[in-house]
C-alpha cells in the first residue's frame, strides 16, 4: 500500500519489483485513492466515521497497536499503525477536533515525530463499497482471492503510475521463464481448490493475474531497458550497450579470512580507476563502514542523491541497501 500511494504521489520514483507480484491484479486505483483517509491539525473528524472508516479500510481494532493494520481507542486518543508509516500515528483529539498528530514508538510509547498531516491508507485490497450492507464488517483472510467479484474490473500496477515510466527488464528471457513457472504453480494451485465443493469456487487465474504476453502488451510503446549478463543475441534488442561488471571475488576481495589492510590495498587499486560504491544492509552497517574506513585515512562518504552529479576518482561511496 505505502509503495503504490508512493508512486502515486511522487512521479519521479524508481520502484523494483519482482515478476511475481507483477503480475498480481490490483484494486482499481480510483477505489484506493478515494478509501485514503487523511488528518489535518485542527481538522475535525466524527469519532464513529472514524471507528467505521478503519474497520472498511481493513484494520482490526485492539486494545494496544503493535503491526500495521491495526488501531485502538482509549477515550480521545486514537493509535493506528497505518501502512503509510514504518511507526503508529497517534491522534488525539479535543471533543471532534484533532489537538495532536504524532508518531511514537510502540515499544516506548514515546513520540518520535510531530505531524500536521497524515494519512492512513489500506490496510486490505478488499475494500468493500461504503453503501454496502457488510461495509465494515471484518474482512475474512482469504478476501484478496475473491476481489475479481468484488470489484468490476481489477487493474495493474501500470495503472498506478501518473506518468509513463521507463521500464527496465532484467534479463528478459529469465522473467518471461519465471512467469511460466509461476502460471504452472497458480494452475496447479487452483486446480486443487477446484476440486473442493463449494459454494464460492475462487475466481479463475486469469482474473487474478497476468500472463508475459499480457505484461508485454500493456507496455508496448513504453521506452524499455533490457538488461543481459552478456550482450544478448535476440535481434530485437538493439542498439546494445556492454559495461563490464566483475564480481568482488575475481577483484580478490571478500575473501573468507583476508586481512582488512589488504582489502584497503586492493580498494586503493580500483579507486584509481573507478569509483567504489559499498552497498551495506543497514543504516548501523553504514555508519560502522564509514567510521572503519575514516580510520585508516580512506576517502569516504555516504550516499546522497546528489553524490553521483559528477564524477570523482578516488572516492568510496557507502549506501544502504534499499528494502
Amino acid at each position: 500500500m505505502n509503495a503504490l500511494h508512493h508512486i502515486r504521489t511522487a512521479p519521479q520514483t524508481c520502484l523494483v519489483t519482482s515478476i511475481a507480484a507483477l503480475m498480481q491484479r490490483l484494486l482499481p486505483v480510483t477505489t484506493f485513492t478515494h478509501t485514503i483517509l487523511h488528518f489535518r491539525l485542527r481538522g475535525t473528524i466524527e469519532r464513529e466515521a472514524l471507528t467505521g472508516g478503519l474497520l472498511r479500510l481493513g484494520y482490526r481494532r485492539v486494545s494496544v497497536v503493535e503491526i500495521p493494520g491495526e488501531f485502538s481507542i482509549r477515550g480521545g486518543i486514537v493509535d493506528i499503525f497505518s501502512t503509510a508509516y514504518a511507526e503508529p500515528l497517534r491522534v488525539e483529539f479535543l471533543g471532534e477536533t484533532i489537538d495532536s498528530l504524532r508518531l511514537f514508538d510502540p515499544a516506548t510509547q514515546k513520540s518520535t515525530a510531530k505531524l500536521d498531516r497524515a494519512v492512513v491508507l489500506p490496510a486490505r485490497e478488499y475494500l468493500r463499497a461504503e453503501t454496502s450492507p457488510d461495509a465494515f464488517a471484518p474482512i475474512p483472510e482469504d478476501a484478496e482471492w475473491r476481489a475479481p467479484d468484488l470489484y468490476s474490473d481489477m487493474e495493474t500496477l501500470f495503472n498506478y503510475f501518473t506518468e509513463q515510466p521507463v521500464l527496465v527488464l532484467d534479463q528478459p528471457a529469465a522473467l518471461t521463464e519465471s512467469c511460466a513457472d509461476l502460471w504452472n504453480k497458480i494452475d496447479d494451485g487452483y486446480l486443487r481448490h477446484a476440486d473442493r465443493e463449494t459454494l464460492e469456487p475462487y475466481p479463475s487465474p486469469e482474473r487474478l493475474f497476468l500472463s508475459w504476453s499480457e505484461l508485454i502488451d500493456r507496455t508496448n510503446g513504453w521506452p524499455t531497458l533490457a538488461l543481459e549478463p552478456l550482450i544478448a543475441s535476440d535481434a530485437s534488442w538493439n542498439p546494445a550497450q556492454a559495461f563490464p561488471a566483475q564480481a568482488p571475488a575475481s577483484a580478490g576481495l571478500g575473501a573468507r579470512g583476508m586481512p582488512f589492510s589488504q582489502t584497503l590495498a586492493i580498494m586503493d587499486r580500483l579507486r584509481e580507476e573507478c569509483r567504489v560504491v559499498l552497498v551495506a544492509r543497514s543504516r548501523g552497517q553504514v555508519d560502522r563502514l564509514l567510521a572503519l574506513l575514516r580510520e585508516h585515512d580512506v576517502p569516504a562518504t555516504e550516499w546522497t542523491a546528489g553524490t553521483w552529479t559528477a564524477f570523482e576518482q578516488n572516492q568510496t561511496t557507502v549506501l544502504p541497501l534499499a528494502r
